[in-house]
This record gives C-alpha cells, sequence and structure tokens, in this order.
C-alpha cells in the first residue's frame, strides 16, 4: 500500500489514547511502556519507508526497483526448487539471492535501516554506555511524550502540548534566531521539555519530533548553566 499521511495521524491519536486511558488507570498491566515504544516505532518505521519509497529521487532510481523485483522473482523460483526437491536448483538460487544481498548493501548501504530491522528499545539499551542517555519525544494532538532511556530503564513522561507550550517554542526559537537569547524563556521551555536528569549523564541523544526539529537544545538552561556545559549532545 501506498504511504498515507493519515495514517501517520492515526497512530499518534491511538497513542494519544493509550497514553490517556493508562492515565486514568485503565489498561496499565495490559499494555507495557517498552512495548508500545516498540510497536510504535516499528509501524513509524513502515511509513517512514513507504514514504521513502515513493519520493521522487527513489522513483529516478531504477536500480532499486529492479532490485526488488529480482529479489521476488528468485523467492518465487526458490519455492518452485523447493516444492519440486531440486537440491541442485536450491543451491544455485540461494547463492543468487546472496549475492542480490550483497550487491544491494554495496549500492544503498543505509537501506536496511528503513527495511530490514524492527525497533527494540531492548536492543538499543543493550548498546547504549552507563552515562548516556536518550531523551525521545512524540508530539501528539495535544500532549507531548518525553522518552527518557538509559542502559537500564525506560520512564516516561506525557505532559500538555498546547497554544502555551506551542507559543513558548516559537517564541525561544524567534528570538535565538534574531540573536536575542533570553534565559527566562530558556528556563521556561526547560522546565516543558526537560526530564530531571541524573548527574552523571556524559551523553544525551536527543530525538525530537516535528517543531523540535527546530530547537537548539544545547541553549536549554538547568539550574542556570547550559546544557551544552552539563553534557556532550548529539541528535538522532
Amino acid at each position: 500500500s501506498k504511504f498515507n499521511k493519515t495514517d501517520n495521524e492515526y497512530l499518534r491519536t491511538i497513542i494519544q489514547g493509550v497514553f490517556r486511558m493508562k492515565s486514568k488507570g485503565f489498561g496499565r498491566y495490559h499494555i507495557d511502556d517498552n512495548n508500545l515504544l516498540n510497536r510504535t516505532e516499528r509501524i513509524r518505521n513502515l511509513l517512514a519507508w513507504k514514504r521513502f519509497n515513493q519520493n521522487r529521487y527513489i522513483n529516478s532510481l531504477p536500480t532499486l526497483d529492479s532490485l526488488k523485483l529480482r529479489k521476488l522473482e528468485l523467492r518465487s523460483l526458490l519455492v518452485n526448487a523447493k516444492t519440486n526437491g531440486d537440491i541442485k536448483r536450491q543451491d544455485s538460487l540461494y547463492e543468487l539471492i546472496n549475492s542480490t544481498k550483497r550487491f544491494t548493501k554495496e549500492t544503498y548501504p543505509n537501506l536496511n535501516l528503513l527495511t530490514d530491522k524492527p525497533f527494540a528499545v531492548e536492543t538499543l539499551q543493550s548498546t547504549l554506555k552507563p552515562n548516556t542517555l536518550i531523551l525521545k519525544y512524540l508530539i501528539l494532538d495535544e500532549d507531548i511524550v518525553i522518552y527518557t532511556i538509559n542502559s537500564n530503564t525506560v520512564s516516561i513522561e506525557v505532559k500538555p502540548w498546547q497554544t502555551k507550550e506551542k507559543t513558548a517554542l516559537r517564541a525561544f526559537t524567534n528570538a535565538v534566531k534574531n540573536q536575542k537569547y533570553d534565559i527566562a524563556q530558556a528556563d521556561q521551555l526547560a522546565n516543558i521539555l526537560l526530564p530531571e536528569l541524573p548527574l552523571d549523564s556524559e551523553h544525551i541523544i536527543i530525538n525530537p519530533d516535528g517543531e523540535l526539529y527546530g530547537l537548539p537544545f544545547e541553549l536549554l538552561t538547568v539550574e542556570g548553566r547550559y546544557l551544552i556545559e552539563l553534557s556532550k549532545l548529539s541528535y538522532t
């Protein structure tokens, strides 16, 4: 099926409904937070892949389409060979499939990031150093979800994201663009967007969403100090 931005809106509406339900005490033990995050990211990855596959750049790359068609044809032939018990032909087809995979990986090295790897927060945690922290944001209709992920735990905060908060974000980013930095605005936005950070956080990885992509988190303040003074920052 083709990418439809309505699918993305439906997903966010569903997630917001789940969090609101949990906040009222329903489904707290039936919908595990980690499982919800994993399922959400897998769906978002699929939607991103569908959108990526339809954009103009990919549509101008006939090689990728021919590789997809070749994989389908080879797998179809492999099924027939297995059905007929033709071992020699199976071996030959396996070699062709593997060589196609190698060629695809060499030609499009980042393709598997969207197509082959389902998201699992537990796998992500296993790669994190003890003093590394991920702040992941998901903007919903009237709320913002803030995931704090380290090597051991995943914690979630759901905060209002309405006119007041959106206005604070726009005011701060516009002030920074116009070289009129306001520490009061930085404090206000930090109170909205930053959870309580462990004192030993040496590296914070920011995974923004929506309008937060335009926010320089480095300039938010924690107890009068810029965030960049407290920790190394990266974005993903």
